[in-house]
């Protein structure tokens, strides 16, 4: 086969690595970590970079290789100029895959009425209703001197029934979320803590959100589609 193949290859090469990271920030940022992320891009970066270097070696029209280094560079540009509306398109995807099944549990989180705050149970620090608890003695001991209670006991002191909250577990999972609150009646869900700051999404019937969640102050909110909304800490 000849250069000329190869160097088309690497094109189509070159395409795939300048569409990852755009595809990473609108579908994956919501619900995974940003840490991962960005060291997804510099692979995605190291990559186009070795590639390019041998594009150069097998490419003979001279113009092609101007232009597709040209190419590169401006997308690149653009990912780093474009990447806070990238993160408000990711909000939107985030949410509309998952509308149906937020709408849900909202419905069961309103109608139950006994759950105000409740983490995942896959959290290190489980809270129901902003009460730290552990399922043993043993797990409540190895978490240091903070005040703890055992599950069975919390479930009865707050009249929750364990079925429900077991219920209110998958559902978090199932909109992959870390938790949710209620505050001024507003239901808070927290997708993700990285690097100090949440962010979520939050379902308001007037549009107004509290001053303060849990995280912390809330600085960014934004309408999604009717009564609900993304947030940022």
């Amino acid at each position: 086969m000849s250069k000329k193949f190869w160097a088309n290859i690497f094109i189509i090469f070159f395409i795939f690595w300048l569409c990852l990271p755009f595809v990473m920030t609108v579908f994956y940022d919501n619900t995974g970590s940003v840490f991962i992320s960005l060291i997804l891009n510099f692979i995605s970066l190291f990559f186009l970079v070795i590639g390019y270097i041998v594009y150069r070696v097998i490419e003979e029209r001279k113009n092609f290789k101007r232009n597709v280094l040209i190419v590169i560079c401006a997308v690149i540009f653009i990912f780093f100029v474009s990447y806070k509306y990238q993160m408000r398109a990711g909000d939107f995807v985030f949410f509309k895959l998952r509308e149906k099944k937020f709408t849900e549990f909202v419905q069961s989180i309103r109608s139950y009425g006994k759950i105000t705050q409740m983490t995942s149970d896959k959290e290190y620090a489980k809270k129901l209703n902003n009460k730290l608890y552990g399922y043993t003695e043993q797990e409540i001991k190895k978490k240091g001197p903070y005040s703890f209670s055992l599950y069975n006991k919390l479930l009865d002191s707050l009249n929750i029934d364990e079925t429900i909250h077991k219920d209110f577990f998958k559902r978090l999972d199932g909109v992959d979320c870390k938790s949710f609150e209620i505050k001024d009646n507003v239901i808070i869900f927290t997708t993700d803590v990285s690097l100090g700051n949440c962010y979520g999404v939050a379902f308001s019937e007037n549009g107004d959100h509290p001053e303060k969640v849990d995280c912390g102050k809330i600085k960014e909110w934004r309408e999604l589609t009717e009564n609900w909304y993304a947030w940022k800490q």
